[in-house]
């Protein structure tokens, strides 16, 4: 991940409207990993790809369809 920023399984990922748990890495590539992660406000099991580059040093996500 990029300069400091780790995400790590028990990790919570939250924005205004969710919040998920990740329960664990499903893969990596150039552009950033895919987590297998749990939202805690539905209970769904969902696929996160975080971002490793981003312009603010804050930890960018965004869920993916399954």
């Amino acid at each position: 991940m990029s300069a400091g920023i780790q995400v790590e399984i028990g990790d919570l990922l939250q924005s205004n409207t969710t919040c998920y748990e990740v329960l664990d890495f499903n893969g990596e590539g150039c552009f950033g990993k895919v987590a297998k992660c749990l939202d805690l406000i539905t209970s769904e099991l969902v696929a996160v790809k975080i971002h490793k580059e981003n312009r603010n040093n804050n930890i960018e996500w965004e869920h993916l369809l399954v």
